[in-house]
């Protein structure tokens, strides 16, 4: 247990992450680090469950259709809205 704990140690003390490296610090504002990280952490994992259910939910479909036309008159503006807007 004790290299699992040296190694995060480690990875605190040197990592660029906001916050990690005040976990080890000496003073009263270390508990609120610690449950503001794992609140950070735990609503990560949520974002992350929340919108791999909706991907799996609703699967996208994209159908493309290439067609080249000969002449054109300049300006031209093409308009072709097939996608479901929400």
């Amino acid at each position: 247990m004790g290299s699992i704990r040296s190694t995060f140690q480690y990875f605190s003390l040197n990592t660029s992450l906001h916050g990690f490296r005040r976990l080890w610090l000496k003073n009263r504002w270390r508990k609120c680090w610690a449950m503001l990280i794992t609140l950070a952490i735990v609503l990560c994992i949520y974002q992350i469950v929340d919108k791999l259910g909706v991907l799996m939910k609703d699967p996208l479909t994209i159908n493309i259709n290439l067609s080249y036309e000969d002449k054109m008159e300049f300006p031209v503006i093409t308009i072709c809205n097939t996608l479901k807007v929400r």
